[in-house]
């Protein structure tokens, strides 16, 4: 099972198939007009803006499902020459040959969030990458964090072992990764029997929560997670973790090294771990299960770490994630 969808697009006759399908998933997630036909318009502008710059590309619709958010996710994604000019772009009357003609400007207007990131390769990353986001929400309402979750099954797989959870209440959020051990159905089994578990119990504390996902797994083949509380308003995090989820924080003002425990939940013999950091408005907290290569350092990259958490998690996604394993990245500002 996928949480996205690629289309793609290297022809003209591919922009209405990507537009009618990411019409579709909306309708299925709750969508409905005027926002049905504002997605139809974003998907049409980005597929026109890859043939124009790139040739050939994707769109990605990702729809965002969670306790109590639901977003519809939209990325194109190119390896073309980039765009060199960003700001140009996004003038109002720049549009593409291709286009409906309403040009970037209007589809970042449309966006309830919106971004736009150029990469030229460098002696680490040996090609171009050109990634513009457009998130639709199904409800308005006040956002006081940015997040983005990208996660797919290992190729050509059915189930996806990997989880998230968020909930967002004001300025307190509490999220979470959870990998099933294995792949297919064991490992997907575990992971949402976790997730279910969070649903109704995210209030607890994260030792509570832990041990008692543990008990709630003793008859599966188990998982790992990482879990993150953040309370922006007392500018602190608390996060715990079982197993080989990895969790980072960047730009943190003083160093931030969240730490798992060894094994995994579902063991019965775990002891829980919670550690409390301050929480700067600069942080960025980055969580990626083990189907994310750990090679990726974004400290070259300041450009990269000042855009929106779902342009960082494209970035890292499209260059780190293992074909051959259940892949997620979880990115939270």
């Amino acid at each position: 099972m996928h949480t996205f969808y690629e289309f793609i697009v290297d022809g003209e006759h591919q922009i209405s198939f990507a537009r009618e399908e990411a019409k579709s998933i909306a309708k299925q997630f709750g969508f409905g007009n005027p926002k049905l036909e504002e997605i139809a318009i974003i998907v049409s502008e980005l597929a026109s803006n890859i043939l124009k710059y790139a040739e050939t590309g994707k769109i990605i619709v990702a729809p965002f499902v969670s306790a109590n958010l639901k977003a519809l996710d939209i990325y194109s994604v190119d390896h073309g020459s980039g765009i060199e000019d960003i700001n140009k772009v996004l003038q109002d009357g720049y549009t593409t040959k291709t286009s409906l003609g309403i040009g970037l400007g209007a589809v970042k207007r449309m966006s309830d969030e919106f971004d736009i990131y150029s990469f030229f390769k460098d002696s680490l990353i040996n090609k171009n990458i050109t990634i513009i986001f457009s998130r639709k929400y199904l409800k308005d309402s006040e956002k006081h964090y940015k997040f983005a979750f990208l996660s797919r099954a290992l190729k050509d797989g059915d189930y996806n072992g990997d989880a998230l959870f968020l909930n967002i209440e004001g300025k307190k959020l509490t999220a979470a990764l959870i990998d099933g051990i294995g792949h297919g159905e064991i490992a997907y089994t575990a992971s949402y029997r976790a997730i279910n578990y969070l649903i109704k119990n995210y209030e607890k504390n994260l030792d509570d929560i832990l041990q008692d996902i543990d008990k709630e797994l003793i008859h599966t083949f188990g998982a790992v997670a990482s879990i993150i509380k953040i309370d922006k308003q007392k500018r602190k995090m608390i996060h715990a973790g079982v197993g080989n989820i990895s969790a980072r924080v960047l730009n943190a003002v003083s160093k931030i090294n969240p730490i798992s425990t060894n094994g995994y939940l579902g063991s019965n013999k775990i002891k829980i771990k919670t550690e409390e950091y301050d929480w700067s408005p600069n942080n960025i907290i980055i969580m990626t299960s083990d189907g994310i290569r750990e090679k990726w350092n974004l400290s070259y990259y300041n450009e990269l770490m000042a855009k929106h958490p779902a342009i960082i998690a494209q970035f890292i996604f499209q260059f780190f994630a293992k074909p051959n394993d259940d892949a997620s990245i979880f990115v939270i500002t």
